[in-house]
Formats: structure tokens, sequence, C-alpha cells
């Protein structure tokens, strides 16, 4: 984690409960969330396993058992739609 402002904390979850899922704990109530991938891959194609979209949530509006006492989470995705762990960043805007 970092440049991190009102962020306390940024859990990954194990792959064998959450695979692909980051709980996400803030010092400040946050209304709405943007997350996108910020793996740059130049002229060249994903690869079966990278990281291809994230969606994230605010907990207090589409709950995750996993992150119970987290404010938000996101989770990675491949292009086949299957969940992975390989995203190296992620960008997550709070309002």
């Amino acid at each position: 984690m970092s440049n991190s402002f009102n962020v306390i904390s940024a859990l990954k979850i194990a792959d064998v409960s959450g695979k692909g899922l980051v709980c996400i704990n803030t010092s400040v109530t946050v209304t709405s969330i943007v997350a996108i991938i910020g793996d740059e891959q130049g002229n060249s194609d994903l690869g079966g396993e990278d990281a291809g979209m994230v969606f994230g949530a605010l907990q207090s509006q589409m709950p995750n058992a996993n992150c119970v006492g987290s404010q938000a989470w996101v989770r990675s995705y491949k292009p086949d739609g299957k969940r992975t762990n390989t995203a190296v960043t992620i960008y997550v805007v709070f309002q």
C-alpha cells in the first residue's frame, strides 16, 4: 500500500477463502468506490493468469463475509472471468 490517504490498511485474503480479494480499512466514512488495475502491459496481450479486471464495493452496500469489519473490498479477475491474485497494482479512489 502506498500513496494512501485515510486508508489504515489493505489486507490480501488467502486464496483458499477469498482468491483475489483485498479488504480495505479506512479512517473516514466512505460513500463510493472506484477501482482499476494499474498494471501496464505495453503492446502485449494479457497472459492467461494476468488480472484483467477488478470489482470494488463498499462493505455497507455489498457485504463480503471475508471482509467483516472493513469498510470496502476489491477483487481481481482474469480475462476469462475467473478470480486471480496476480494484480500487482490496484488503484482505489474513495469519496
